[in-house]
Formats: C-alpha cells, structure tokens, sequence
C-alpha cells in the first residue's frame, strides 16, 4: 500500500460474510472477500483514492488497515440499537460479562480521530455502502463525527445501497470520480468502450427477424438477392424448376467397343 497522502475522502463499508480463511491476522481489507470489497481492491489497489473504513458486527467501526481475525458475526437489530445508542463512544468488540467497559475493546470516536490525524484532515466527501441496517448505524455515527470537527459541517454525503451489482458500479464510479489521476480516466474511457460496443452489439437488427420492406437496411448477412430481378424467389425457383422439366433430354450414341 502507498504512503502518500490520501485524499480527504472517507468509504464506509459494510463487513463481508465471505472472508478469506488465512490464519492469523490480516489487515480487513484483505480479509473481507465479498463483492464490495473485492470491487474496492480492483479499483484502488494502492489504497489511494480514499481512506476505507468498516462497520462490523464484531469490531463496531474501524480503520480498514486494521489487522483482524477471521470470525463470524452478524449484525441484528439489538446490536444495531446499541451502537446507535452509545454512538462514538461504543466499545467494540463488547466486552466480556467481568471486564470494565473502559478498558476492553475501540470506540468509533478513537478510530476516526487516527483516520482524520485527529481532526487536522477533516473528511469532505464520505460514501456509506451496505445493507439498510449497516446504513443506520452509519448515519447515526456521522452526526457524531460531525460533532467532533471529524467531518465537515458541508461535506458530501453518498449512500450506495441496492442490488449488489448496482451497488459495485457506483462503488466505482465514486472512487474513481475523485481519483483525478490518469489511470482513472483510461478506466472510465475503457469502461464507455465497452458499454458503447455492448450497446451496438444489443441494437444491430438480427438477420432472422430482419424486416423486409421499402428502406429497409439490413446487415451485410442479411442480404439476399433474389433469384429473378421481377419475382419472389420462391416464384423464380418454381419457373426454373418448369423450365428444367420441359428442357429436352440429352441423348448420347450408344457406346460400343
């Protein structure tokens, strides 16, 4: 990963079920291996474009460089309302039943103080992709970031939400829109050659159901001339048929030796 300054934009991504099983720790943008994130290390692979962070039901929110474990966890409505609840100051991973709240686990608080070098690289631009449940407990922590100087008071704010393969289009799309670079317009200009040739290659007219008719314009395959300039082929066929047979037959002499 690159340790050039990244810009002053800030995803949010929902943790993944699918997570790769290596042993240990690893940083979660590895470990996380669904779609969203896969559509994140495809496009960003120098993690440049803009600062990445998760919400995860184990973790709560955190710095997607962070190393993590593989686990299982899901996200619920209780779990989701106590987040919310405690907002920046919830501790995750919960602490066990004798443990002081205080001393087990990360507040979303700490973590977005480090992403932002604590509030001197204030986020203007922040998109927040997942589920319906993830994006709840997301807005509620922008209003608190927001009141820690974290988060401008004008920043943009994009919710990327839907159908997992519209979801991965716009998750493109916005990292590449504030990228600026030269690979990110080679990117999106191969991106348009590609839809212009699928948009061609949807709308040429089929040779089987191509209309015939007065202006008609018909692929190169489509095109057939007709056996006799005046008749239909079927009525040329016919009279060349009529033609054959009334032809006189060809008599050779007989051989003989």
């Amino acid at each position: 990963m690159s340790d050039a300054p990244r810009p002053r934009r800030l995803l949010v991504l929902a943790c993944s079920a699918t997570k790769r099983p290596d042993p240990g720790r690893i940083a979660a943008r590895q470990r996380y291996d669904g779609p969203l994130w896969r559509t994140l290390r495809a496009t960003d692979p120098d993690d440049r474009l803009a600062r990445v962070a998760f919400l995860s039901a184990r973790f709560g929110f955190r710095d997607a460089r962070t190393a993590i474990e593989d686990y299982d966890a899901k996200l619920t409505e209780r779990l989701a309302e106590r987040m919310i609840a405690g907002g920046v100051t919830t501790r995750c991973p919960m602490p066990p039943p004798r443990a002081l709240p205080d001393t087990f686990g990360v507040h979303a608080g700490a973590e977005i103080a480090s992403i932002t070098r604590h509030q001197t690289e204030p986020i203007e631009d922040v998109a927040l992709v997942g589920g319906q449940l993830y994006l709840r407990v997301m807005r509620e922590l922008l209003k608190g970031f927001r009141d820690m100087g974290a988060i401008q008071p004008e920043a943009s704010i994009a919710e990327i939400n839907g159908p997992i393969g519209r979801m991965r289009q716009d998750l493109r799309r916005w990292l590449l829109d504030g990228a600026g670079t030269a690979e990110a317009y080679t990117a999106t200009t191969e991106q348009g050659r590609y839809e212009a040739i699928e948009e061609q290659r949807v709308c040429q007219p089929s040779p089987r159901r191509a209309r015939v008719g007065p202006g008609a314009s018909l692929p190169c395959a489509a095109r057939r001339r007709p056996a006799s300039p005046s008749a239909p082929p079927s009525i040329a066929l016919s009279r060349r048929c009529a033609n054959a047979a009334q032809s006189p037959k060809t008599t050779w002499p007989p051989f003989t030796i």
